[in-house]
């Protein structure tokens, strides 16, 4: 019997007259190549990894500022002026965009300083007995938190607005 008169059967337990190694003509006829794949165009790459980034830019500066806090390489009264400076500059930016936002924006800036001033005092009475290590495991902790439950579709949602 040859082999063009048998047909192959895929099949490992019935005694066939082919070698072991005997691949048919019609081996790859289902194979689907690249049936799902979808292209994406570089300018929606970059558009959805911005929101990324800027997270991890951000908990970077925090950390960084955080460390040097704690090293006493800056001070609270220089922070304090930075944070003044950059919080105008971008009110004042704000204002130039869009005046609804920024009075929308000072209201919630305006509210957010002054909770943070009453309860700075409690704040630091709370934390006061805390190791830094503790500190370091809590900062790290949160950070990631932060980057896994962050809403990062804002940046391509035009109904959202930041402000």
């Amino acid at each position: 019997m040859s082999q063009c008169e048998v047909q192959w059967e895929r099949v490992l337990w019935k005694q066939q007259p082919f070698e072991d190694n005997f691949v048919p003509d019609s081996f790859l006829d289902s194979l689907v190549v690249n049936a799902k794949v979808s292209s994406y165009a570089l300018q929606e790459l970059v558009i959805d990894s911005v929101a990324i980034s800027q997270q991890l830019a951000a908990l970077v500066l925090l950390i960084l500022v955080f460390t040097a806090l704690l090293d006493k390489t800056l001070s609270l009264q220089l922070l304090l002026v930075i944070d003044g400076i950059l919080l105008f500059a971008g009110l004042a930016i704000c204002s130039w965009l869009d005046s609804a936002a920024f009075f929308k924006t000072l209201g919630r800036a305006v509210l957010l300083s002054c909770i943070l001033a009453m309860f700075s005092p409690i704040l630091k009475t709370l934390t006061s007995s805390y190791s830094a290590d503790t500190i370091w495991a809590l900062t790290f902790l949160f950070c990631f938190l932060h980057l896994m439950t962050h809403d990062y579709s804002f940046v391509n949602d035009p109904s959202n607005s930041t402000s």
